[in-house]
């Protein structure tokens, strides 16, 4: 039986692993769960103090001002639509204070790895293939999928290390299926940054050898070799980057990062406002006709990197604010690592995705992906907030 408390956080938990299998239902799941939660708060925000909440309000009101003095209201409206899951940091911290952690991972892993399951029966043509765009997903859109899937397996493979016999054979195996899953699709951002996790898994965690740790290393590196080596073009072309960038890179990306380039140029410091870079892509006279067709139009259009993004609209001032943010985000997690280990790989991790994720498409303007971080975070921060981490400090 559910706990009246503990329904807050199941119903976060839904809407992380709900991602897997809908685009959209993390919103609904998500605002339901801050309800229950105020209704049943019993002043919750006076007894947690939540690390970062104050510079939370400065990136807040910056990104306010921003908006305000966008030069199209329409365009900066539809990229503030996407930034709606950073108040998600302001809720699910004190949420999953007091919840049960186990539940949690058990939710999510779970319901995300039946996803990955039905992915691959597609891929072997076990079950009819119904995805679009050619991609192995279910009902969701293939980013959301892959985004619930990467954030899935750092989880998964810090608890297969800790845990023993059938629960560790399970929970391995889950594991690899999600890599699988995450190979099958070609997301090469989202696949790389999985192998990253492994890495970042096998290197912080404080449960085996240092020994072990070299070899487990060694061996990840392998499969992301071997990954890279034996797939279709996406991600087997990601070796040849030094030979032939613009081929690995995509035309697109190449267009978009010069006309970026350009766009900030004549703003560096402060930007031209949120949702200004499309004009800048309808109006270069060298690449707006190769570009349509090629990715959406009008106030649709986003670069495929955030941080260029960031630099067209609020320049180095709001590169700075919002990096300043991921640190205050990331840095104190390192600090955790000897008290709260496996949350603080966790948060590590999911850090690392939305980074890396990040450096090749708009994720922190994407509200599924910037809420698939934002909750993953969260659960951290609110385990690290919770009574009994600090009973087991003490």
């Amino acid at each position: 039986m559910i706990s009246k408390e503990n329904i807050p956080a199941v119903l976060y938990s839904l809407a992380l692993a709900s991602m897997a299998w809908s685009r959209a239902a993390h919103c609904a799941l998500s605002i339901l769960a801050v309800i229950c939660f105020l209704a049943t708060s019993e002043n919750r925000f006076k007894q947690f103090s939540i690390p970062f909440f104050n510079y939370f309000l400065f990136l807040l009101g910056f990104i306010g001002i921003a908006f305000a003095l966008s030069p199209n209201s329409s365009a900066a409206a539809y990229d503030l639509k996407g930034v709606w899951p950073l108040l998600h940091l302001a809720f699910a911290p004190i949420i999953f204070s007091k919840s049960n952690q186990s539940l949690f991972l058990k939710i999510f892993l779970s319901i995300a790895g039946l996803a990955a399951i039905y992915s691959i029966l597609q891929y072997f043509c076990i079950i009819p293939h119904q995805s679009k765009n050619g991609a192995y997903v279910t009902y969701s859109e293939a980013w959301a999928f892959v985004d619930c899937l990467t954030y899935a397996v750092p989880v998964c493979f810090y608890l297969a290390i800790k845990k023993q016999g059938k629960q560790k054979l399970l929970l391995f195996t889950l594991c690899a299926i999600f890599m699988a899953s995450l190979w099958i699709n070609q997301e090469r951002a989202n696949f790389f940054s999985a192998v990253c996790c492994l890495g970042i898994v096998l290197l912080l965690n404080n449960i085996i050898s240092l020994k072990a740790k070299s070899l487990c290393i060694a061996a990840v590196m392998a499969l992301g070799i071997v990954g890279t080596q034996f797939s279709d073009s996406k991600i087997g072309n990601v070796s040849q980057v030094f030979e032939k960038p613009s081929e690995v890179l995509h035309p697109i990306r190449i267009m978009q990062y010069d006309i970026a380039y350009k766009a900030f140029m004549l703003s560096p410091y402060i930007g031209h406002g949120l949702g200004s870079y499309h004009t800048f892509q309808e109006n270069d006279t060298e690449y707006s006709e190769d570009l349509k067709g090629l990715t959406p139009q009008g106030i649709k259009t986003r670069i495929h990197s955030m941080p260029l993004q960031i630099l067209v609209s609020a320049g180095l001032l709001g590169l700075v604010i919002v990096f300043g943010f991921f640190l205050k985000l990331l840095l104190p997690l390192f600090r955790q690592l000897r008290t709260n280990n496996m949350v603080a790989v966790i948060g590590i991790s999911a850090c690392a995705i939305h980074f890396l994720t990040s450096l090749t498409d708009s994720t922190s303007i994407t509200s599924v992906r910037l809420a698939a971080f934002t909750i993953s975070i969260s659960f951290v921060y609110g385990n690290i907030l919770s009574p009994n981490s600090r009973q087991q400090r003490s």
